[in-house]
């Protein structure tokens, strides 16, 4: 690719820059285009920034704006500016859910259930078909059924596939979508109610999806945890974690260091401020440089830092986001929908 440097060096080069700087040098020439598009660099390009911290965004989506903040930006100083996205999908009659997000694509849908994948770092997006959603309805004796939930997913892009399942959890779907799925390991995981005939209170569980066999299962939790009720899965490190909300007065942080296996459940932390166990829910959006600094969003009204060795918190202040607001993390990312249609350059839906 070039007389002057050997490609390796000029790999490591490339794979330090932000998004941004490598769209641009793919315009140098047809080497430099083919090498920065390769798919080998495009994900080590993406895995590097995830492990490293760097080019990571808070994405904050309120009264159907959507706002980033640079990570680094929100953890150093004390007054947060945001900078407006543009985004797919925008309508003046419909709102947008933030669904998640995985190597820097973030999947967003609106409120008459358009579904797309987007690129926010290269404004790329592509709509995906519209799944039908079920509920089950059965009939006074379906408590002592196995309920089913049936779950609509795209293995090749061509369409949704149904595949319907049956297990012994609550099938209030609604449980589901409070909460975007944690991935982890190949699974995605969310928490669950399970009804319990024998006794007298429902089960808080983890449930997991495993994308290549399509599978349900429980997830093992740790032995002895303190309430029935109030956990909340998340990562941290990669690693699948929950949070044990301890009536109003303690939150402890545990780490699955090796996935499936009960007794690899380690507690890392207990947190103790009144900023966050005074709070009705509490979701982990993104741990900073090796546990040393965590960010979780409370009542969906309020971003919070908390530092587990100095064991204290502190509230963010964002600028233009004073009420209820939903958020997710995300890396920038060269990661390609292979659509050709970017934000911006398609039709506006029901702008008028």
């Amino acid at each position: 690719m070039s007389t002057l440097l050997p490609n390796e060096i000029l790999f490591n080069i490339f794979l330090r820059l932000p998004v941004k700087s490598i769209l641009r040098f793919r315009c140098v020439c047809k080497s430099w285009f083919q090498f920065l598009t390769d798919p080998y660099f495009v994900k080590t390009h993406v895995n590097y920034h995830y492990v490293e911290n760097n080019n990571l965004h808070i994405m904050v989506e309120h009264h159907d704006l959507i706002y980033s903040i640079d990570y680094k930006d929100l953890t150093s100083s004390s007054d947060h500016a945001v900078e407006m996205m543009d985004y797919p999908m925008k309508s003046a009659n419909h709102g947008i859910q933030i669904l998640g997000s995985c190597n820097g694509l973030v999947c967003i849908q609106s409120y008459d259930n358009s579904i797309c994948l987007w690129n926010p770092s290269t404004k790329e997006f592509k709509k995906l078909p519209v799944p039908i959603m079920f509920e089950d309805h059965g009939g006074n004796d379906e408590r002592a059924c196995a309920r089913a939930l049936r779950t609509y997913l795209t293995r090749n892009g061509a369409g949704w596939a149904t595949i319907t399942y049956g297990f012994g959890y609550d099938s209030n779907i609604e449980d589901y979508r409070k909460q975007p799925g944690v991935l982890v390991n190949g699974a995605l995981h969310w928490k669950a109610i399970r009804v319990v005939e024998s006794e007298d209170d429902d089960l808080e569980v983890i449930v997991s999806f495993v994308i290549v066999n399509n599978r349900f299962k429980d997830v093992p939790q740790p032995e002895n945890l303190y309430s029935k009720l109030g956990k909340e899965v998340g990562v941290l490190g990669g690693c699948l974690c929950l949070l044990d909300k301890i009536d109003m007065a303690r939150v402890d942080v545990w780490v699955m260091g090796d996935y499936g296996v009960r007794e690899s459940w380690t507690k890392l932390f207990s947190i103790s401020d009144k900023t966050i166990t005074q709070s009705r829910s509490v979701r982990l959006i993104q741990s900073y440089k090796n546990y040393d600094e965590i960010l979780l969003e409370k009542d969906n009204k309020a971003l919070v830092l908390y530092y587990p060795k100095q064991e204290r918190a502190r509230v963010l202040k964002i600028r233009s986001i004073l009420k209820r607001f939903q958020t997710e993390s995300f890396v920038e990312s060269l990661v390609s929908l292979k659509s050709g249609t970017y934000v911006g350059k398609e039709q506006t839906e029901d702008a008028t």
